[in-house]
């Protein structure tokens, strides 16, 4: 940690978070990600009214932030989905750790699945007058700045401050004080959105071979064989036995939406299983104990229903036929 002397925000309105690119945004809500995805500032008045905000700037070469790395990750797990948002602002201490596709490789090395900015250019890293690696500020549901400390540790404050925050925003309409209604956002099979997940694309109309080689975050989606990433959808390449399309999701209930220009049978699987009887959407058939979808035309298809309402993992494994993936629907 760089020892300086820093100016503390407490009791201040927060200053809008902007940056070089995000990361993780399948995290956010689609409101939240058409603000990012179209470069503009995340603004506290606008965006974040009603959301308990825990901002992390932090450095992936730097030791004192990598020591904070675990318990950050241990918050948003406890907290995730329940009217609380973690953002980790990454800002380079040296020209080096400036580079997008190293913080991503950053990002999915140590496993964080909430959203992350590239500050880069240190907009936001001055916007706050920040001075220090790393430093935590939690946001309140109004904008207000309730926690701001520099360095490695601390976390009983910060915690105990996250809990007394909650209950509030649990109690407005907008985060219900149940979460049986949480749910991922609609997710889109497409070059744009792969790019914000870490996944590399492929050249354009041509294969390319990918492989799993992370735990896979909620709200996020991974390939494994070969595929090809266009600009609105993702298609199978040679199908091979490794070949699979898989989304982490949060919900009850599937529904797919791709096409084919021939029959084309994909094998569904939930959480690694063929789907029971009782849980299968209207166009699953069982074929020898395992579970198909059968695509053609271009359309919603009802993949799954009644599931525990949790997270699950989604496995789409084509068997004939080219495939047109467009996006993904839960509920």
């Amino acid at each position: 940690m760089w020892k300086l002397f820093q100016t503390s925000l407490r009791n201040k309105k927060a200053p809008d978070i902007t940056g070089d690119g995000w990361m993780n945004v399948s995290s956010l809500s689609q409101s939240l990600r058409d603000v990012v995805v179209a470069n503009k500032e995340l603004q506290f008045t606008r965006d974040l009214t009603g959301t308990v905000v825990l901002l992390y700037f932090w450095d992936y070469t730097d030791p004192a932030s990598l020591q904070d790395i675990p318990q950050i990750r241990a918050l948003w797990e406890q907290y995730e989905g329940k009217g609380f948002l973690i953002i980790g602002i990454h800002t380079p201490q040296l020209e080096l750790a400036a580079d997008p596709d190293k913080v991503q490789g950053a990002v999915l090395r140590f496993d964080l699945d909430f959203p992350v900015v590239n500050d880069a250019s240190y907009t936001t890293w001055r916007r706050y007058g920040c001075k220090v690696w790393p430093r935590k500020i939690l946001v309140s549901a109004h904008g207000v700045i309730q926690y701001d400390e520099d360095g490695e540790g601390k976390f009983d404050e910060l915690e105990t401050l996250i809990r007394e925050q909650l209950p509030k925003v649990r109690e407005t309409q907008l985060f219900p004080a149940t979460n049986e209604n949480e749910q991922t956002p609609k997710i889109a099979f497409n070059a744009e959105f792969a790019h914000m997940q870490g996944i590399a694309l492929s050249p354009p109309m041509e294969p390319a071979q990918y492989h799993l080689q992370f735990k896979l975050p909620v709200h996020h989606w991974g390939l494994s064989g070969w595929w090809i990433l266009q600009k609105d959808h993702i298609t199978n390449g040679q199908i091979t036995d490794d070949q699979a399309c898989v989304v982490h999701f949060l919900g009850n209930a599937v529904t797919l939406s791709a096409r084919s220009s021939e029959d084309c049978s994909i094998e569904v699987l939930i959480d690694s299983k063929p789907i029971p009887e009782r849980m299968r959407g209207r166009d699953i058939v069982e074929q020898g104990g395992r579970t198909y979808v059968h695509i053609r035309n271009d359309r919603g298809y009802s993949l799954a229903l009644r599931l525990p309402h949790g997270k699950h993992i989604l496995s789409l494994v084509p068997v004939t036929g080219m495939v047109f993936i467009e996006e993904c629907l839960f509920s």
